[in-house]
């Protein structure tokens, strides 16, 4: 059987005369057996981005350690995430090719070893250039193929309507992922240390490698109508056309401030906690609830926005997210652990909601032949977000000795990103006709 492609997304035309699978293309498939697949894709990017995501979101368990070991900066140390972020979330355009040209089943196992071979070779690193070289470009190139907005791209093609509650469903592996994987690297980093802990994440991502070779697939291919302005120029001339409407840069924003504020907080959190006197047994538990509230807020705020629309998803998922910052923010003066628990509930609620209800939005506004490739542009935003904030906030605290300053920036960048949500939703995008619905 032909390999299965995605290039119904990214720009090959359905075959003049009628319907009928595209050229290169999946052959269509009955119902019942779509809905299967269809199903087990879901479950494997949910699983991929569990463990991609939880193995990323224990950064702050390691930065303590890293803190400890090498004797940096906040700054300097917080910059390896920064470059970490820049790179999966600036690669997002070329990704989204790779995808296109390896489909995805190649593609996120090629992102699978890259992950397991950066966590593996930073465990061996003992200067800042080999840092940043295999947890801030390897690692990070691993997790930029196994991202949720690629995920997002697949999930979209399989299913046409009720996308925020699908791709909730998958990007929630995000949180539960954050939930396990934050005991489990800190009980690794207790028994053989930051550098042995990393091995082993290395041999949990590794194992990734089974379900997706056994049921990773991509969408059967399906005949879509071209767009009445577009011209035959072919994939960029819609790609150009993407990156001139304000629902597309209301987009980028709205990634870049929601980035900003989670980002700036995420990788520090632990060590504010730390030296705020608790121990780090309770940040673990801390990044660790974070997750598995993340995991409901992605499902809760998911069915929000198909229920009750985008911008009344977003901007309860926004407050939620302020608040807990705003906890942070009056921690810094009075520490008490109700703070803490305001903000493990409310940032937790809060934190990489907005990705579920941007993709369904995005998909809604720019769904297509290029659909892979624009969102992947649109994701620059989120990229450019994450990797100034871990920095930001570092350089912040080498400079004032406090946190108070990142707290207030990723309040505000919350609310922001909620405006951004909102004015993306009340622009024009690339309206174009649906085929058929895949119920989930």
């Amino acid at each position: 059987m032909t390999r299965p492609s995605l290039s119904g997304l990214f720009g090959r035309r359905p075959a003049p005369g009628g319907p009928g699978p595209v050229p290169g293309g999946e052959p269509p498939m009955d119902a019942r057996t779509r809905r299967r697949i269809a199903n087990a894709v879901v479950v494997v990017s949910f699983l991929n981005i569990a463990i991609s995501q939880g193995i990323h979101q224990s950064f702050p368990l390691f930065y303590v350690s890293m803190l400890e070991d090498f004797g940096w900066s906040r700054a300097a140390t917080a910059a390896v995430f920064s470059l970490s972020m820049f790179i999966t979330g600036g690669s997002g355009p070329v990704v989204g090719f790779g995808l296109q040209m390896l489909g995805a089943r190649r593609w996120f196992c090629l992102g699978v070893i890259a992950l397991a071979a950066g966590l593996a070779t930073t465990a061996r690193v003992s200067s800042g250039l080999g840092l940043y070289l295999s947890y801030g470009v390897l690692a990070a190139l691993g997790l930029a193929a196994l991202s949720w907005s690629l995920h997002g791209v697949v999930l979209t093609a399989w299913f046409q309507q009720h996308r925020g509650t699908v791709t909730a469903i998958a990007f929630s592996g995000a949180g539960l992922g954050a939930m396990a994987m934050a005991p489990v690297a800190q009980g690794f980093i207790n028994a053989f240390g930051w550098r042995g802990a990393l091995v082993a994440l290395a041999g949990v991502a590794a194992a990734l490698l089974v379900p997706n070779l056994r049921l990773m697939r991509d969408p059967p291919e399906a005949p879509r109508a071209p767009l009445p302005e577009q011209k035959p120029s072919g994939a960029w001339a819609e790609v150009r056309q993407a990156l001139g409407t304000s629902a597309f840069w209301y987009g980028f924003g709205a990634f870049f401030f929601v980035a900003l504020g989670s980002f700036s907080i995420m990788p520090h959190q632990a060590a504010f906690l730390v030296d705020a006197g608790f121990s780090t047994t309770v940040a673990a538990a801390v990044v660790s609830a974070v997750g598995l509230l993340s995991f409901a807020g992605r499902l809760l705020f998911g069915w929000m926005s198909d229920r009750y629309g985008h911008v009344a998803s977003a901007t309860a998922s926004s407050l939620c997210s302020a608040v807990g910052t705003a906890a942070l923010l009056v921690m810094s003066w009075r520490p008490h652990i109700a703070w803490v628990v305001i903000f493990t509930v409310c940032f937790g609620l809060g934190f990489g909601t907005r990705s579920a209800v941007m993709a369904s939005l995005a998909a809604a506004k720019f769904s297509g032949p290029n659909f892979g490739v624009i969102f992947g542009a649109m994701t620059l935003g989120h990229g450019s977000g994450g990797a100034l904030g871990p920095w930001l906030a570092g350089w912040l605290f080498d400079v004032t000795g406090t946190y108070r300053w990142v707290f207030l920036i990723a309040t505000v960048a919350a609310l922001l990103g909620n405006l951004g949500i909102f004015l993306a939703e009340h622009s024009p995008g690339l309206a174009r006709p649906r085929p058929a619905e895949v119920k989930a």
